[in-house]
């Protein structure tokens, strides 16, 4: 039964947003001149020899660091960037999930964290990537984060790496990484 069916008129369904839905061994694999851009950021800053790592509970306070760095210049920018309070959420429950439901990552550029990522399963084809945050200044960290994310999550087919809000910058950088495809996500009001 459709939402319609069940509900009649006393329901409104409208289009939220588009979510981007990648193939990870696309992205990790980086062919062809459609990721061109992709692997010269990635390639600049593996020139500084980064470490990305398993995040751990005495990593946190370093990653919410990087958190309020971000949310100082990208809520300037976007007053309605809300995922900062989940993201802080998700940082203070490290090493309070079992690895098969919740994996955390750091990156260190001169032995300095600069970027955190989180991702998990949405089922056994399927992983969510619902946090990537890296310091703002870090050339090619954002990517190199990104990209070694996407390595982690190969044993999947698709990751769902959630919309761009309407920012042109955001649209710009993750359409930059080829999505497989766009997914519609709809709100349903009773």
């Amino acid at each position: 039964n459709t939402l319609k069916e069940l509900f009649g008129e006393d329901i409104e369904i409208q289009k939220k947003e588009d979510e981007y839905i990648y193939d990870p061994k696309s992205v990790f694999d980086l062919s062809g001149k459609g990721y061109k851009d992709a692997r010269k950021k990635i390639n600049n800053i593996a020139n500084r020899n980064p470490v990305f790592f398993e995040l751990e509970k005495d990593d946190v306070s370093a990653a919410v660091d990087v958190l309020d760095k971000w949310r100082s210049v990208q809520g300037k920018k976007n007053n309605f960037l809300f995922d900062w309070g989940y993201t802080r959420a998700a940082l203070n429950a490290v090493g309070q999930f079992n690895s098969s439901d919740l994996q955390s990552w750091g990156l260190e550029v001169d032995k300095k964290l600069v970027g955190f990522s989180m991702a998990g399963p949405i089922n056994n084809k399927t992983a969510c990537f619902f946090v990537a945050k890296t310091l703002m200044g870090v050339k090619g960290a954002s990517e190199y984060l990104r990209w070694r994310t996407f390595e982690k999550l190969q044993d999947y087919d698709f990751v769902n790496d959630a919309s761009d809000l309407g920012i042109e910058g955001l649209r710009q950088y993750k359409r930059k990484l080829r999505p497989y495809k766009m997914k519609t996500v709809y709100t349903a009001t009773i």
